[in-house]
């Protein structure tokens, strides 16, 4: 009985032993994959860094030259850039908000249908409304200024489309904003016309 004890003891630790050497084996597998990731890590740093020093010696001896004149041309802009019909209808739509809106703010505090503190809502929304599209005004006139701004002319393109974006819907949130400021002092004064007319009739 002892000997069969000891023999499973025996067979049981090999078992073990070679369990452990399997594990052993994977786990220095794994280690050197890993290792061998950052080898090629490690070696694609080093070019990066020696590409780098590359450049800042070609900086140095004024082999930069034709870089230099890429970055500064970027400063330029291109008159067909500046001509789009994009930066014309961008100003008429700024002049239009502009008008509407010192009409709209005169109407507004002249108005004896809005409270006061309707009418201090209504002048912080318009003015903030003007104040958005003079930003996007002084954002164009950057584009189409020489030496304001380092940007192809591509890029020009891409931002003068995203500024009319932004005018158009201002434009129309004017529009909108402007008609219910009228619907409302409208209804006021339908309102009070009809309580003249009960007055009227009923006497009271």
């Amino acid at each position: 009985m002892k000997k069969i004890i000891i023999i499973l003891s025996i067979c049981l630790t090999g078992i073990s032993s070679q369990a452990q050497m399997a594990h052993m084996v994977e786990t220095m597998l794994q280690q050197i994959a890993a290792l061998e990731g950052y080898i090629v890590t490690a070696e694609k740093g080093y070019k990066i860094a020696e590409d780098g020093l590359h450049t800042i010696r070609d900086i140095k001896n004024g082999e930069f030259n034709l870089h230099s004149t890429f970055f500064s041309s970027l400063q330029s802009v291109n008159p067909k850039v500046s001509g789009l019909a994009e930066a014309t209808e961008i100003v008429a739509l700024e002049v239009s908000m502009v008008n509407r809106s010192s009409r709209m703010l005169r109407s507004i505090r002249q108005s004896q249908w809005l409270r006061t503190d309707e009418i201090d809502y209504l002048t912080k929304v318009y003015s903030t409304l003007l104040s958005l599209v003079q930003e996007d005004v002084k954002a164009l006139s950057d584009l189409t200024t020489d030496e304001k701004l380092e940007m192809t002319d591509g890029e020009r393109i891409n931002r003068m489309q995203v500024l009319g974006t932004d005018m158009h819907q201002h434009y129309t949130f004017l529009l909108q904003f402007s008609n219910q400021t009228d619907l409302l002092t409208l209804q006021r004064q339908r309102d009070f016309s009809d309580y003249e007319t009960l007055q009227k009739l009923y006497g009271f």
